[in-house]
């Protein structure tokens, strides 16, 4: 794994992180993304031959489809206009 492989998975897991700081996210949306980055990991590192890189990948991959999941199910409150 390469310094750039690193730098790049390390600015989307940052990236995905930080953007759940915009909000109070829903129940659900915690749920998902944490669910989702523990399959993502998973399913990443079998398919990806055990490697760091595709575990890595997974994770990020799956938060990014479990947050989706979990907004679906459990949509957050309207915000009131202020």
């Amino acid at each position: 794994m390469t310094i750039r492989n690193v730098a790049a998975v390390a600015t989307v897991a940052a990236t995905l992180a930080l953007g759940g700081c915009v909000t109070k996210p829903s129940d659900g949306q915690m749920y998902g993304t944490g669910g989702g980055a523990l399959g993502g990991a998973v399913i990443g590192r079998i398919v990806g031959g055990y490697t760091m890189q595709a575990t890595l990948i997974g994770a990020a991959v799956g938060a990014a489809a479990g947050y989706v999941a979990g907004t679906l199910a459990d949509p957050p409150p309207a915000e009131s206009a202020k």
